[in-house]
């Protein structure tokens, strides 16, 4: 089976429903179909690699480099804060659905207790 890979325009990461790819983004797929070759965007995988993956065609491309997105410093600490933010709030709502529980320590037990307003 054979695998081409069409980059996004310069300036996007991927198409989407809302901004689909246009017909145009097809011209160096069709030009590249009537002499198939494997090249930086055009690969082949064997139908035993494919029934091995359980059928599945999502294939990653082989010859692209692994893409790092580089963030500055603020935009890299405000996710992280975020994404802790939200951590507390699911931990908070666990809490919740498990009431007064028994903690165990070295020293043995002791109760705790949710104060809810």
């Amino acid at each position: 089976m054979w695998y081409y890979e069409v980059p996004p325009p310069e300036g996007r990461k991927q198409y989407t429903k809302t901004a689909p790819m246009p017909f145009e983004a097809f011209g160096p797929v069709l030009a590249w179909w009537a002499n198939r070759e494997e090249n930086e965007r055009a690969w082949r995988v064997s139908a035993e690699e494919i029934a091995a993956a359980g059928w599945n065609l999502d294939r990653k491309n082989p010859h692209a480099a692994a893409e790092l997105e580089h963030l500055p410093p603020e935009q890299l600490v405000e996710g992280i804060l975020a994404k802790e933010r939200r951590i507390i709030e699911m931990m908070e709502e666990i809490r919740g659905l498990l009431g007064p529980a028994s903690v165990q320590t070295n020293g043995g037990t002791f109760q705790t207790a949710l104060i809810r307003d």
